[in-house]
């Protein structure tokens, strides 16, 4: 319960910076954003 909650207020803090993180990082840079949340569902 404890986990979940924070991933959700991770997710939710990402969520407002999505558009900001995308305009500003490149395409390795969101590769390896990928692979994290990769590392934390799996």
């Amino acid at each position: 319960m404890i986990y979940a909650a924070k991933v959700q207020i991770f997710l939710i803090s990402i969520k407002k910076d999505v558009k900001n993180f995308i305009i500003i990082s490149d395409f390795t840079s969101i590769k390896i954003i990928l692979y994290f949340f990769a590392l934390v569902f799996c």
